[in-house]
């Protein structure tokens, strides 16, 4: 038994269609959970853990939080302030008990409910990493029935990429992780999240407990690719010297480091006039605000802002004026300004001659 996908990436106002179907007259020799011949499910969300695991995934994006944990196998006790999906109560207890064909009478492994449940298209209204299960199929030492639905509130994608590279992008076409083959050393699970706003010196995760955070920093310092050493040349007031031309782009796990930054290169889509001089900004895992070396950006052209990816991390194209034409405009300026006090002081020694203008104006003598 398994859901149909088990994991599924979605974004608010997105439409969901729940549905699934069982039997009655499962062949014999079929093994099942419940009354002999019987096929069932049901949809519930998992309990949260209640110590951390390895491997969970970590509240780190800027828009989610994550209800419960497939190393958990305990549904959720529902009450008016469960949330799933921003459905309403009645939606969340007819998935738990498939009240829309209960028949009646044992319900207890949901024997006597009906075989066909559809709850038809409901419009996601809150965003969050749901973990789900299926309380009658998950009952088996070597089966697990579970599910995973990420909801966020902006463009957001998530793809396991190994030793042989790959590419990470999001569906809008805003950003594009390519990783080449040996940039990273074991498969990992990577996260491209998409965040509106300007970037900002981090901020202690107050939701991050003291164990996830000594292993995050501890991964942090045993490497030797420390982000932040190379960036000791770079300093806040750079990062601060512009406004941004594209949204933030957040690369999860922020402690990531790849074996060598050349392996890897991230493309982030940006606007700014031709005059505009563009810089990429970045704030790191331990909370390091710099804008990235120029030797560390391949490309800014054409909208596109391709640039050598150290680790993960928060990054954003910011953009200032072009500083010839400030000079230009800051020296005509000055020209200007001495003309026109040239100009008062001829006509303050010369009288007569400020007479003669006004006349030739109709002035008054």
């Amino acid at each position: 038994y398994d859901f149909v996908p088990n994991r599924v990436q979605m974004q608010t106002g997105d439409y969901l269609h729940v549905q699934w179907t069982g039997s009655d007259t499962n062949p014999g020799n079929n093994d099942g959970q419940g009354r002999q011949g019987s096929d069932r499910s049901n949809m519930i969300l998992i309990r949260n853990i209640t110590y951390d695991k390895e491997g969970a995934l970590p509240n780190q994006t800027a828009t989610m939080l994550q209800q419960g944990h497939w190393a958990s196998n305990y549904p959720v006790y529902i009450t008016n302030d469960t949330s799933f999906l921003g459905f309403s109560k009645a939606d969340i207890i007819a998935m738990a008990l498939i009240e829309q064909t209960q028949f009646g009478g044992d319900m207890e492994e949901l024997d006597d409910a009906g075989t066909y449940y559809n709850m038809g298209l409901r419009r996601i209204t809150t965003a969050g990493i749901y973990n789900y299960m299926c309380t009658r199929n998950n009952n088996f030492s070597n089966r697990s029935q579970k599910g995973r639905l990420v909801i966020t509130n902006a463009p957001f994608v998530s793809k396991k990429v190994g030793v042989a590279g790959g590419n990470v992008t999001l569906a809008n076409g805003n950003a594009k992780l390519t990783l080449s083959p040996a940039a990273l050393n074991q498969a990992i699970q990577l996260y491209i999240e998409q965040v509106e706003g300007n970037l900002e010196p981090a901020e202690t995760d107050s939701s991050e407990n003291e164990g996830t955070r000594k292993k995050r920093q501890a991964a942090a310092e045993n490497n030797a690719n420390d982000l932040d050493s190379d960036l000791k040349d770079s300093t806040e007031a750079n990062a601060q010297t512009g406004s941004k031309a594209s949204q933030i782009i957040a690369v999860y796990p922020l402690e990531l480091r790849v074996s060598n930054r050349t392996l890897a290169e991230l493309d982030i889509k940006y606007d700014a006039d031709a005059s505009d001089t563009t810089f990429v900004a970045v704030v790191t895992d331990k909370g390091t605000y710099a804008s990235l070396p120029e030797s560390w950006v391949k490309e800014m052209k054409g909208g596109h802002a391709v640039f050598y990816m150290p680790g993960g991390g928060k990054y954003q194209v910011l953009k200032f004026p072009y500083v010839p034409i400030i000079i230009a405009f800051v020296i005509l300026a000055v020209v200007l300004l001495a003309l026109i006090l040239g100009i008062v002081i001829f006509f303050k020694k010369n009288k007569q001659a400020w007479y003669r203008v006004k006349r030739s104006f109709g002035g008054d003598v």
